[in-house]
């Protein structure tokens, strides 16, 4: 199991640990409900080091990119950044990724429980197709932080004492601080406005140490994994290991918006092109919950004559909508909206009712 740098600081700060991707990462810091608010109403701290930060460079990197993306790099000039799925051969997802071309070369931040997988399909393909790139894994090197919430914007310029609310989203910069410095993006899992630091691992605890002390000076909240888990729930941005699995493709997900149809060929076109010609076989959807029992993963879903239709992926409390959520694949034709259906939970079932995704809109942007 792999510990975050800043482990043993955020255990000195009471932080309640828990598993996450074999990760040892905090789940909490105070509670889940003020963490919660914090991000809806200032803003949250978040060390998410866990996140694998690949970096890929040349001569051929960015037609290792058109092959194994679905989703073009045309017009991302270099700072801009793309979220989009790296597809098998038969559609399905290795991994939702962000993508910022940088210089000589592009960074990829991928989910921690498919970094290495993500490392050795990148390193497969330029293979076989005998390009020449080089792709190295930063992550041990590198830590990452996050603000996600309202007042985020104006709390990364007052700590780097420079304007960063002009920064556009899907963004990267630079910004020194104690003579050191960092790259700076602006990116959200949260649906409210939101940033990241990455720098070198070296750096990390006085960070961390001086954001924690602007963070408690200005209203803000140091965080963990619950709330971040509440969050990208919230958003619905799917989760790799529970939305995301290699058995699952875009369109099954709903995002056939992140595929770029006219960008030509790419793994995984066929297949996906196939799937749009005879329709998915399953579907995400969202639920509301009748009554206090949270659905978790794997739960079954059947129809109301008692058939098996589905499964849940994820299921929380929204403290916003004060409702008990969920979400799960479909089978067909089980997935209009309003539509009844029963989740097993343990000793009972409970009542849910199909409502559109996501559960929470872009608040800020």
């Amino acid at each position: 199991m792999k510990s975050l740098p800043l482990a043993h600081l955020h255990q000195s700060r009471g932080a309640r640990m828990g598993v996450f991707a074999d990760w040892q990462v905090p789940i909490f810091f105070s509670r889940i409900r003020d963490e919660y608010f914090a991000c809806r109403e200032t803003f949250g701290l978040f060390d998410v080091s866990h996140l694998g930060k690949l970096f890929l460079r040349g001569q051929d990197s960015r037609a290792l990119l058109k092959l194994t993306a679905c989703r073009a790099l045309d017009g991302i000039s270099p700072g801009r950044g793309r979220y989009m799925f790296f597809l098998n051969h038969r559609g399905g997802i290795v991994d939702g990724v962000m993508v910022f071309p940088k210089n000589e070369g592009f960074w990829i931040l991928t989910n921690a429980g498919a970094k290495e997988r993500v490392f050795q399909w990148l390193h497969t393909q330029a293979g076989q197709k005998k390009m020449v790139v080089d792709v190295e894994d930063r992550t041990d090197r590198l830590f990452l932080f996050s603000l996600q919430g309202p007042a985020s914007s104006r709390a990364i310029s007052e700590f780097f004492c420079r304007p960063l609310s002009d920064l556009l989203r899907f963004s990267m910069s630079e910004a020194a601080h104690g003579g050191s410095e960092f790259l700076i993006s602006r990116m959200s899992y949260s649906r409210e406005d939101g940033f990241e630091i990455m720098g070198d691992r070296d750096c990390a605890g006085s960070l961390w140490e001086n954001w924690l002390d602007f963070t408690h000076r200005n209203d803000g909240t140091v965080c963990g994994f619950g709330v971040r888990d509440l969050l990208r729930f919230e958003a619905a941005y799917p989760l790799y290991g529970q939305e995301m699995e290699e058995t699952v493709n875009p369109l099954e997900l709903g995002r056939e918006n992140l595929i770029d149809w006219g960008k030509g060929e790419f793994i995984g076109r066929q297949a996906l092109l196939m799937e749009q010609k005879q329709g998915s076989k399953k579907k995400l959807v969202g639920f509301e919950i009748d009554g206090k029992r949270i659905p978790r993963y794997g739960f079954p879903i059947q129809n109301r004559q008692g058939t098996p239709c589905g499964h849940i992926t994820s299921g929380n409390y929204s403290f916003s909508l004060r409702k008990n959520l969920a979400m799960g694949f479909l089978s067909r034709p089980n997935w209009d909206i309003g539509q009844e259906l029963l989740i097993s939970v343990p000793r009972t079932k409970v009542l849910a009712r199909i409502v559109p995704l996501p559960f929470t809109k872009d608040r800020v942007w």
